[in-house]
């Protein structure tokens, strides 16, 4: 299809001149002053206009004004057709938005390949508009959440991505956010960036990842909630990068409570055995990392088995879910206490020294003492503590902590004892 020129100029013999030479090869339109131009323009899109500077009515520069304020035509080339050669001229119309200008008289040839390059690059960037609607429309229609950065900038976001942090365009997302990773929410289960780390070190520590652990954390305004964001990582061109982002909130859950269930008591919902296995190496190093000891202390409720006994096991079930709520708000968050088997606890503590320890498991036989459990009245229970020692296995240390308790057991119940 032959492209359209709108020709404006109030000088018949300038536009028969300019019709004959261009006719051959375009579709002509033609305005005598700024006015008809703008009417014509009203009708018909050109893809090339030469405008004339000084005209009746309208002259050349409030021609383009007006164009420039119609966003269906300020991207159509506007070439001054003007005897003015003054840089004045040619500056002023260069700001109001002119691709280019022609001094009268032309050169015919020099007009023509001037016409023909404006006319390819318009129709080129209308063709890539048109292409870049087209893609976006197909991003769009994903429901994965997707983004292409280089790094520095978010060049481009689709609508999923848009809707889930309740932003209207990329604008929007870049002044309420700054950049996708200040988006993250620090958990424990999921990658989040190290402070003040930049695009390019912490997705070189992403990629490094399983794609099962390329997982972040982040608050969804269209959900209202905190979610799980499998992300999976793609260089489109050199330091370009496409990251595309699945919502697996509800999987994730149920892996975590399945994980939760597999390191907890079923009963008392204290952690078990198999934690303890799993994590003393962790709460070692935190405690010698702070200048600590790891204490351990196991506790035994005395006399237990009467309860089963003489109450039944529902009564007995009741004593040890009590018992672990007291002794959960007994210890620091950072103490964990684990359920060794029947009415037999353990407790990780990081303490400063043997003293500390005694204190600390002292206060739990008085708080233990001292609560009245339903059915059943007073309970009291006995304790045997140690500190864990450099170069000796958990099981050295879990043995010592047991003849302690032992010992506790043997010297009358209700009491600490530390080996």
């Amino acid at each position: 299809m032959k492209a359209t020129i709108l020709i404006v100029d109030d000088e018949p013999l300038n536009v028969d001149l300019l019709v004959g030479l261009l006719a051959p090869l375009y579709e002509i339109r033609v305005g005598y002053d700024g006015r008809e131009a703008l009417e014509i323009l009203k009708k018909i899109e050109p893809d090339f206009i030469l405008l004339d500077i000084m005209m009746p009515r309208l002259d050349g520069y409030g021609v383009i004004e007006e164009i420039q304020k119609d966003k269906r035509l300020k991207e159509i080339p506007v070439v001054f057709l003007t005897a003015k050669s003054d840089h004045e001229s040619i500056i002023k119309g260069f700001e109001l938005g002119a691709a280019d200008y022609v001094t009268k008289p032309f050169n015919k040839q020099e007009l023509l390949v001037r016409v023909a390059n404006h006319i390819n690059r318009y129709r080129l960037q209308k063709e890539l508009e048109v292409q870049k609607e087209f893609i976006q429309a197909i991003v769009d229609a994903q429901p994965n959440m997707i983004l292409l950065t280089d790094g520095h900038e978010i060049k481009f976001v689709n609508r999923a991505l848009l809707e889930f942090y309740g932003c209207r365009s990329l604008d929007e997302f870049l002044v309420t956010y700054g950049s996708l990773s200040k988006t993250f929410i620090h958990n424990e289960h999921f990658f989040y960036p190290h402070t003040n780390e930049t695009f390019f070190e912490w997705i070189e520590r992403f990629m490094k990842l399983s794609q099962d652990e390329r997982v972040v954390s982040v608050y969804s305004k269209q959900e209202s909630s905190v979610r799980a964001l499998s992300v999976s990582v793609s260089l489109f061109r050199s330091q370009e990068y496409i990251l595309n982002m699945s919502d697996i909130t509800q999987t994730v859950a149920k892996k975590l409570q399945l994980e939760d269930d597999s390191l907890h008591d079923r009963l008392t919902r204290a952690y078990n055995r198999e934690y303890f296995y799993q994590n003393y190496k962790l709460h070692l190093q935190s405690a010698l990392s702070s200048g600590n000891k790891l204490g351990v202390a196991m506790i035994d409720i005395d006399f237990f088995k009467n309860v089963n006994d003489t109450k039944g096991h529902d009564v007995g079930d009741y004593v040890l879910q009590e018992l672990v709520r007291l002794l959960q708000r007994s210890i620091r968050h950072t103490d964990r206490l684990v359920r060794w088997g029947g009415e037999e606890f353990v407790i990780l503590i990081q303490i400063d020294g043997r003293m500390g320890l005694q204190r600390a498991m002292q206060h739990i036989c008085q708080v233990i003492e001292a609560h009245t459990f339903e059915h059943i009245g007073h309970m009291t229970c006995s304790i045997g503590t140690t500190l864990y020692e450099a170069g000796e296995t958990i099981e050295q240390t879990l043995k010592r902590a047991d003849e302690a308790l032992y010992k506790a057991k043997a010297n009358g119940r209700n009491q600490v004892v530390y080996n």
